[in-house]
């Protein structure tokens, strides 16, 4: 379910003289990652921005979130890819029926094409909308992939076919996130139908309403993997993430259109952020969510290898407050050695954006 993101006051406010308050346990777990921590006053004020350096690389994204709110069997979306691509579904069934959710793949060449799936995450159906996108985005950042489809020409088939199509009950929602390989043409379908077959007959494309935004929760988008590098020097610092600025522009292949992926739903932050002190002091990576309700999951490590993934938070969901956040880890800076955290995300479905990464040092 696509929550729409709102930049908060306390980003206008950034560069007010104000003063944080030392973090204050939430809970006996409070310095354990996942962890959510207070504050005595909101740790923006005051806090120096660090401007990060974006790159774009990565898999085709199709996008798959309009209409949010399924009215009855159809294609929700639908393009023609090769070579790299990920595809990220999120609906919720509003029909008097159950509806089954799936992704398919047609052969559009004339020869066999052979799929190779990579990470692979899904949830629900459930009416748990948090809950969904945070247990997607977990299991698709521990999932490597590895299987191989062989489709014929002509043929279609789930493209993950492990997965069972998940039938949801009318007001509950399914989402998932799934990356893969062809080496030929494949037309990739999101559909909804009232008894899950791997076939596009009967089934016609459903109309898609525009966003607050004007755009359509829809389509497909260039480099969905969006590196990002920054430089702190220790104090109270932060890093905007997942802003309106860096948002992927695409094109509606059903509709005709641009389109906005407005919160980057989708798109892999693999984020890299050095961080050197003058002297011996302690360090703590804090994920603040400022658009509203938040869950989701992390992969948290030093340098270029991916660490331990835990879920953001590590239990319940995060509602937006100006003097909490969500503690990503603790870690020791020795004076002039740079330490690399390395951060890999998605925004999940279900949560509100925009987020910012505040690095506390005393």
């Amino acid at each position: 379910m696509r929550a729409i993101p709102r930049w908060m006051a306390i980003l206008a406010l950034a560069g007010i003289l104000a003063t944080a308050g030392p973090v204050q346990a939430a809970g006996s777990g409070a310095s354990l990652p996942g962890a959510i921590i207070t504050y005595i006053n909101d740790p923006l004020l005051g806090a120096q921005r660090v401007h990060a350096f974006v790159q774009h690389s990565g898999p085709t994204l199709l996008f798959s979130d309009d209409p949010e709110t399924v009215p009855g069997p159809g294609i929700l979306y639908q393009d023609t890819v090769s070579g790299a691509f990920r595809v990220f579904f999120d609906h919720v069934d509003g029909a008097a029926e159950p509806l089954a959710f799936s992704v398919l793949a047609t052969d559009r060449g004339t020869g066999p094409v052979h799929i190779r799936l990579g990470r692979v995450g899904e949830a629900g159906p459930s009416r748990a909308v948090l809950r969904n996108g945070q247990a997607a985005q977990h299991s698709w950042l521990a999932s490597s992939g590895g299987a191989t489809l062989t489709l014929a020409p002509g043929q279609t088939a789930f493209l993950d076919p492990a997965a069972t199509p998940r039938t949801a009950q009318s007001g509950q929602n399914v989402t998932g996130i799934l990356d893969a390989t062809a080496d030929g043409d494949i037309l990739v379908s999101v559909v909804a139908q009232s008894r899950a077959v791997a076939d596009l007959a009967g089934l016609a494309i459903l109309p898609a309403t525009l966003t607050p935004t004007g755009f359509i929760g829809r389509g497909t988008f260039p480099q969905a993997d969006l590196r990002l590098t920054a430089q702190g020097n220790g104090g109270m610092q932060y890093v905007r993430v997942a802003s309106p600025i860096s948002y992927l522009r695409g094109f509606s292949a059903v509709d005709g259109v641009p389109t906005e992926d407005y919160g980057n739903y989708g798109v892999l932050y693999d984020m890299h952020v050095i961080v050197t002190a003058g002297r011996n002091e302690p360090l703590a990576a804090i994920f603040d969510p400022l658009g509203g309700a938040f869950a989701g999951a992390a992969r948290l490590g030093i340098g270029f290898v991916p660490g331990a993934l835990v879920n953001i938070p590590s239990e319940g969901g995060f509602s937006a407050n100006p003097t909490s956040g969500i503690l990503l880890g603790r870690y020791a800076l020795a004076a002039g050695m740079p330490v690399n955290l390395h951060i890999q995300w998605m925004p999940p479905s279900g949560s509100s954006l925009p987020a910012a990464l505040l690095l506390e040092s005393d």
